[in-house]
């Protein structure tokens, strides 16, 4: 197994302290084998993550590296950090500034990074995988007279390193980034660095979320776009079956709980022209990523962003 695979493998969420910049140094696995070269940018009591040159982030056990890297580690005692979110003011200030250039936005602030520190409201993938998305807030509900298409930052990753390895729903989170140079009429931010990140993510299991189903203003909640929106998922899967409305294209997870169904949409991964399902299995355990669409026939029905590892 090579050192990026073994370091992929061990991603974890812990709360994480932001350190200052260090410079990219080889790190070495406990067997002495793996390596990779990467600089510090966080630490906490279990674990490490690391920065690689093209700015993919990895997240590592201290448990798996060599003794000369946990020594090192041991001069720099972990640190719990609570980050304070930035006035909305700060917000709306840089997106009226923003739609009022457009595509003359990157020119405007230059390549100069700009950190922001929001809540993690949305995340996404597009429809080529090539893209994500994670969505940078004010708060978790905007504020009066906000709207999240506007007073909100985009921020814009590579599919092979998205950004729920790093960060869920829910969570603070401190990102720095280069506004695009295509700019629409909200911040859309390119070369993102996720510097820190505090606060539990919003996750439920599915009796949880079963019973808060019978709370009408939580089921308002979850079709709103101001709302709850998305959230991590887990359980046993149900069954499995094509989804009624398209039937060609995604599967249903059905999730029964509490007397509650709730439909998990989740469609197929393409290979060589042939679709492919790599979901859970029925009567198998599940933690992922949804985004709410609402009760449907007394059915909460949510499209899966994606698969998640478990705790």
């Amino acid at each position: 197994m090579s050192g990026s695979r073994l370091l992929i493998l061990a991603f974890v969420l812990f709360p994480l302290v932001a350190l200052a910049e260090e410079p990219i140094r080889v790190w070495t696995d406990s067997t002495g084998e793996h390596r990779v070269e990467a600089r510090l940018v966080k630490l906490d009591a279990q674990s490490v993550t690391l920065q690689r040159a093209d700015n993919s982030i990895v997240v590592v056990p201290i448990s798996k590296l060599s003794a000369a890297d946990q020594a090192l580690l041991k001069s720099r005692p972990p640190t719990n950090v609570a980050l304070t979110l930035d006035p909305a003011s700060k917000f709306l200030e840089f997106s009226k500034r923003v739609r009022t250039l457009y595509n003359g936005a990157a020119a405007e602030f230059g390549d100069q990074p700009m950190v922001f520190t929001g809540v993690v409201r949305k995340m996404s993938e597009n429809l080529d995988s090539t893209e994500t998305y994670m969505v940078v807030a004010p708060s978790r509900v905007l504020p009066p007279g906000m709207d999240e298409g506007t007073d909100s930052v985009h921020c814009r990753f590579d599919a092979k390193h998205p950004p729920w390895d790093v960060v869920l729903p829910g969570q603070v989170v401190q990102i720095r980034g280069q506004v695009a140079k295509k700019q629409l009429a909200y911040a859309t931010l390119d070369n993102v660095e996720i510097l820190a990140a505090s606060g539990e993510p919003t996750e439920y299991s599915a009796a949880e979320l079963a019973s808060k189903l019978d709370d009408p203003a939580f089921a308002a909640e979850l079709e709103s776009l101001d709302g709850v929106g998305e959230f991590v998922l887990s359980g046993k899967v149900t069954s499995v079956q094509p989804h009624s409305l398209n039937p060609n294209i995604p599967v249903s997870l059905v999730v029964t709980a509490g007397g509650k169904t709730m439909n998990l949409i989740l469609g197929f991964k393409h290979s060589n022209g042939k679709k492919r399902y790599t979901g859970p299995r029925a009567g198998k355990p599940f933690r992922i990523l949804v985004h709410s669409g609402g009760m449907e026939n007394n059915k909460l029905e949510c499209v899966v962003i994606a698969i998640l590892k478990a705790k």
